[in-house]
Formats: C-alpha cells, structure tokens, sequence
C-alpha cells in the first residue's frame, strides 16, 4: 500500500532538516531554506543577494569561491568544510555539498552542520586526558588508524569486545586484519575518500571478527591529530539489529505487496483528494482496465456519485473508517450494465500526529447473493399465498374470491393491505401480483 504523496522540489527544499542554499553561477545567492537561516541565526532574506563566501570566515572565504569557480559540467559537485560566523559571532562549523546544474546556470548547495564534531576533534586534539576518557567509555566502537599507512593505531573496549581482539592487539593491525578478502577494495577505497574528505556519514561496513565471523557496523568516520601524525577515526556502531530490522521490514513490505497485488479483493488507494495511488488486478478488472490506468485520475471523475463522494469526504475529515453493506450502485457512464450490489470499506491511512494522509478502498461484488436472496424471498412468498389458496378452497367460495383473500391473509401477516403499498410489495416479490386486479 502506498503512503502519503511525495513532496515536490521546493517542498523538500524547505522542509528539508540540514542547511540549504542556492546561488547564481557567480556565487550570488538566491534562496536559502529556513534550516539555513536557523543554523546561521540570520533571516531568510538577509543572505539574498550576496555572494555565497562572503557568509564564511575570512580565512575560509578564498578557498570557497575557489571550489565554486572550479565546478564544471566534467566534474559538476565538490565538497567543502568551512567555518560560518552566525548571527551571535559564534563559528558554526558546515560541512557542504556543491552541484553545477549547469542548464540551470545555478549551483545547489547542502550542508551539515558539523561543529559538534569539529568540537569533538579540538577537544581530542587539545586534550589527550578527555580523550582517552571519551576514548574508553564509549558504549560505540572507537577506531584510529593512520591516514597514510592505513594501520591501526589503538581501539577502545568496545571495539575490542565487537570484533574479539585484545586492545594490545590493534597497533599495526591493517585493514586486511579486520575485513573480508573479498570486501578489501570497496573497504579501501572508502578509506580514501574519507581521507580526501569526500564523506564522513554513517555507513554500513562488514567487519571480520579475529574468529572469523562477520559483523555489520555503521560506521561514522572522523578526523583527529595524534602526536603530530594526521589520523582517520572511524565511530563504530553494531548494525546487525538494524538490518535484522530491515530485513524484517523488507520481507514484510513484500508480503504486503503480494497480498496487495494476489489477492482477488478489489482494493484501491487514494489520496487525500479522492484521486488515485494506485490500485491492484481485481480493482482494475472490474472495469476492464489495466492497474496503471488509475494512478492520479479522480475516483468521482470516473465514478460519479454524490452520495459516495460525500461519504468519502468525511472520512478524510473525521479519520473515521466506513462500512456499506449491499450497497446499490450503477455507473452513471455505463447505465447498460443495471444496478450491482457492493459490500465496501474505506479506511483512513493516518500519520504519527493522526492526520489522514489516504485511503485504503476494498469492494466486494454481492450482486450474485442478493438477487439470489430476492429470488428465495419471491419464492417463499408464493409458497405462502398457496398455502393460503389451498386453505381457502376447502369452503365453497368462487376462485377469485379464494385468490383475493389469500392475498389479503399474506399481506395482512406482514402488516400490508391491498392499499397502493401492498400492490408494490407483491409486485416486487410474488409471481402472484399479476392477479391484483381480482
């Protein structure tokens, strides 16, 4: 089943959680988002209109306009750290991502505010005391190797307990001591770009325990200085839960989707606006159409019915689901194929603050069963007038008069007389209604 509906561009850029910003090709700024305005401390069009360095240190601003001027259509993105005074004089440390979008003629930047760990690294650098206690208390596994030699130079407890080693073992350990032959260049290879400084976000890395056996941890990489000797830190948590947790996830959206797709109830979801997301086989078929027909058409723009649209509407208002049962519809575009019958449900999708995103519509087609019953109630009807008839015709009254008050006994046992209401109800269900004019 699909969710709510995705956000548009400008949508995401505002909404989006880390600093944005987008500027000319000469590095005038255009917009920035308001998770860059709150990082800075400056108001959203207080930037406008200057040049993007001119918002970072002095020290910082030449080296930044100089990797804005070098993005091209052959290498359009480059990453840059910098240092941004915000509004109170404090320095806020932006970690940033820049793209050429070179038909736009604009440059698309995103940032992370990283100071917390660029105080984390002077802290370290400052202070081997803190460091260590930091070092060796953390619930997470602490690597440092040396960028250069890419060997290990300590790590902490926990990550001696993860992978099985003792902490007198790590000192020139190498990455091929603690990772798969098979993995060794990807592994490398990420080594080095986080050497170059192209990405420190978490990501997963299978790690091979001293016994062998293999363990996933995300890991998030950092920077720190050691006696002089530029080093790689690498903050290491076990992901194994997680992808227990995604794995589970991912089996269970797939038993969704083939339940979804296999089954032969009709189901459709809509969004918000009544239109649809999408639909499965049985939904399509009823109308003879293939499922990718629907996505985006209006329910009522194919289904016109005021009295269901209405219904729709409110469930989208109070969030509370609905249920018809032998519901009658006819297609106002297709009146040719009669009345059908239709057990329905409509239930609203909501959010975590309880707000209706969309609709889940399941139908099933009862026309079958209630005609069937219609037909058994005609039938158990005449067998009640005959009945009656037969009763009646042991006293010596002319047949018509045998008939009309065999009929006016039945109506008369479901409190009906032969008054216009009567007629209609043998008329719908008895064979015997052709007679009314005895």
């Amino acid at each position: 089943m699909s969710g709510a509906s995705p956000l548009s561009p400008g949508q995401f850029f505002e909404r989006s959680p880390d600093p944005c910003c987008v500027t000319e090709r000469n590095g005038r700024l255009l917009a920035v988002n308001r998770a860059f305005s709150e990082v800075l401390g400056h108001p959203p069009t207080e930037p406008l209109a200057r040049l993007w360095w001119e918002l970072l240190c002095d020290q910082d601003q030449a080296k930044a306009r100089a990797i804005l001027e070098q993005l091209s259509m052959e290498d359009p993105c480059a990453v840059f750290k910098g240092r941004f005074p915000d509004a109170a004089g404090q320095i806020r440390w932006l970690d940033c991502a820049c793209v050429l979008s070179a038909a736009e003629g604009r440059v698309y930047i995103t940032a992370r505010d990283i100071t917390a760990e660029k105080r984390l690294e002077d802290r370290l650098t400052e202070s081997e005391g803190r460091f260590r206690a930091v070092f060796d208390h953390s619930a997470d596994g602490i690597l440092i190797a040396d960028r250069q030699t890419r060997r290990f130079l300590m790590a902490n407890r926990a990550m001696s307990r993860a992978l099985g080693f003792r902490q007198d073992e790590w000192a020139g350990l190498s990455l091929a001591d603690i990772h798969a032959e098979g993995d060794l260049p990807v592994i490398c290879e990420d080594f080095d770009r986080l050497a170059r400084g192209e990405f420190r976000a978490p990501w997963d890395v299978p790690f091979k325990r001293k016994d062998g056996s293999i363990v996933h941890m995300s890991v998030s990489g950092f920077f720190l200085t050691i006696n002089g000797r530029e080093c790689l830190g690498g903050l290491c948590r076990n992901a194994t839960e997680r992808r227990r947790a995604d794995a589970a996830l991912r089996e269970n959206s797939q038993f969704l989707e083939h339940v979804f797709s296999g089954t032969l109830v009709p189901i459709a979801c809509l969004d918000r606006a009544l239109r649809f997301i999408r639909v499965n086989v049985a939904y399509a078929a009823l109308d003879e159409r293939e499922p990718e027909f629907f996505p985006g058409k209006g329910h009522f723009d194919l289904y016109p019915n005021p009295e269901n649209q209405a219904i729709f509407q409110r469930v989208v208002e109070t969030g509370e689901p609905f249920h018809a049962h032998a519901k009658s519809f006819q297609y106002a575009n297709h009146p040719e194929r009669g009345a059908s019958y239709w057990d329905w449900s409509l239930n609203p999708v909501v959010d975590a603050d309880g707000a209706v995103v969309s609709l889940v519509l399941s139908l099933q087609d009862v026309t079958e069963r209630i005609e069937a019953e219609a037909a058994l109630s005609r039938k158990l009807l005449d067998q009640e007038i005959m009945a009656s008839i037969l009763h009646l015709s042991l006293d010596p009254l002319p047949l018509r008069e045998i008939l009309r008050r065999s009929l006016l006994l039945v109506l008369q046992r479901h409190g009906l007389g032969l008054a216009p209401k009567g007629c209609i109800f043998l008329t719908r269900c008895s064979s015997f209604h052709q007679n009314l004019h005895l």
